[in-house]
């Protein structure tokens, strides 16, 4: 049997450090019952297009109807109401330590301010992942029931992307919420205009070059989602603009821009609460 070197010893204690953190921020967002709003917020538009959908139970195919419950509840619950979740997440996650000013007391335990901005960040791409999953298994369980099961292997893949990206693109968002916002509706009000800004671009792709589409991190999101689902024919790319269609980027292009994205935004927030700290 092989044994463990030194090195991954001595990385033992500071991955079961970081393990309690998470666990940590969990609590605190148990306590303050987040934790519940995300799943029934995750459960909200599956239910909803659901019953929307039974009444064309008669014109359309169960087949047809339980692809386009997944395709709405993607396109919808979680790229439309997952980055308001996010960010009000991460308003909790983030003010917490400045509203209670806890920040000498964090200085008296060895946690740098790295660590806890690790934390945070991932205890928020687990809630996204954990809304993402919770949105897909809803529509799975109600469009077997209601309609005929219809599930692509593809679709597991594309919703857990969904929720990595969406997290990803969140970030550049929160760090203006917690520079700039004061209050918690003000971070709200901020996100719900992001968020439908990022959808009223899609309306004016007639109008726009294509390559702003790839800088507003949701809308590359949405299109990255509808080339995939396009490619494995869940649904018809001829209802986008020829622009549109052309600003799809590939699985690799959207994935390095995330990881950009996210990493940028990382370093920024870590800077942001050694400034809180000092």
């Amino acid at each position: 049997m092989k044994t463990p070197s030194k090195t991954t010893l001595k990385k033992l204690p500071e991955v079961w450090g970081l393990l309690s953190l998470i666990k940590c921020e969990f609590l605190k967002l148990k306590r303050k019952k987040i934790i519940y709003i995300i799943i029934l917020s995750a459960i909200l538009f599956p239910s909803a297009t659901a019953l929307l959908l039974l009444s064309r139970r008669a014109s359309d195919s169960p087949a047809q109807l339980y692809d386009e419950l997944y395709i709405n509840s993607i396109g919808t619950g979680i790229q439309f109401l997952l980055p308001i979740v996010i960010s009000i997440l991460a308003t909790i996650l983030f003010f917490t330590e400045r509203d209670n000013d806890t920040f000498k007391a964090l200085r008296t335990i060895p946690v740098t301010s790295r660590q806890l901005v690790l934390t945070k960040i991932t205890v928020l791409f687990l809630s996204s992942t954990l809304f993402a999953l919770v949105t897909h298994l809803l529509s799975l369980v109600l469009g077997s029931i209601f309609f005929s099961y219809n599930e692509s292997p593809e679709y597991i893949l594309i919703t857990i992307a969904n929720g990595i990206f969406i997290a990803c693109g969140t970030l550049p968002l929160i760090i203006l919420n917690v520079t700039f916002s004061r209050t918690y509706v003000f971070s709200i009000l901020m996100t719900v205009f992001y968020t439908v800004l990022s959808f009223f671009l899609v309306a004016l792709s007639p109008f726009l070059p294509k390559t702003v589409f790839r800088f507003v991190p949701i809308t590359s999101t949405t299109l990255w989602t509808a080339g995939v689902l396009g490619k494995i024919g869940k649904l018809s790319l001829e209802m986008y603009e020829a622009n549109l269609r052309a600003a799809i980027p590939s699985t690799l292009n959207i994935s390095i821009y995330m990881a950009l994205i996210g990493t940028v935004s990382i370093i920024i927030i870590v800077k942001l609460y050694e400034r809180w700290e000092s």
